[in-house]
């Protein structure tokens, strides 16, 4: 039964499709959308510019929801919450809380561990593009939900 596990091993996964491009020196990686990576993985001319960040997400107990929510409460200068919650600060949490695995390799081919450090020195584009994907993966519409 998926509702209640001991354990949180069940994980996610979600691949990432990337290209990278030489911008006046600068090496950028461009995320790509699923649909557009396999259409260029089927072609001979496009494929080995497809690179692929495997990676693997928990999901959010709710004690750990409640934990993110509260941590991002927006307070005024007394210090008293003001109803508002920080999205951006819920965002940057629920990355680091979730985000458990992956096969991000450095320059030399060595497996490079998630780590807060390493996620916050990341491309924010790249970021912001698995963060879609995981909450789009979480968060299944109706239809989805059916099949």
């Amino acid at each position: 039964m998926a509702l209640y596990k001991k354990k949180q091993e069940n994980l996610a996964h979600i691949p990432l499709y990337y290209i990278e491009k030489d911008i006046n020196g600068m090496i950028k990686a461009f995320p790509l959308e699923d649909k557009v990576a396999k259409e260029m993985l089927e072609k001979e001319e496009t494929k080995d510019k497809v690179q692929i960040l495997n990676t693997y997400w928990k999901s959010l107990s709710w004690a750990q929801n409640r934990e993110i929510n509260k941590a991002c409460q927006v307070k005024n200068e007394n210090n008293f919450f003001v109803g508002e919650i920080d999205f951006i600060s819920v965002q940057d949490l629920r990355f680091k809380n979730c985000l458990v695995k992956w096969d991000l390799k450095d320059e030399e081919e060595r497996a490079v561990p998630v780590s807060v450090e390493v996620i916050n020195s990341l491309d924010s584009d790249i970021m912001n593009a698995l963060y879609q994907k995981y909450l789009i993966l979480m968060n299944p519409s109706e239809d989805e939900l059916k099949n």
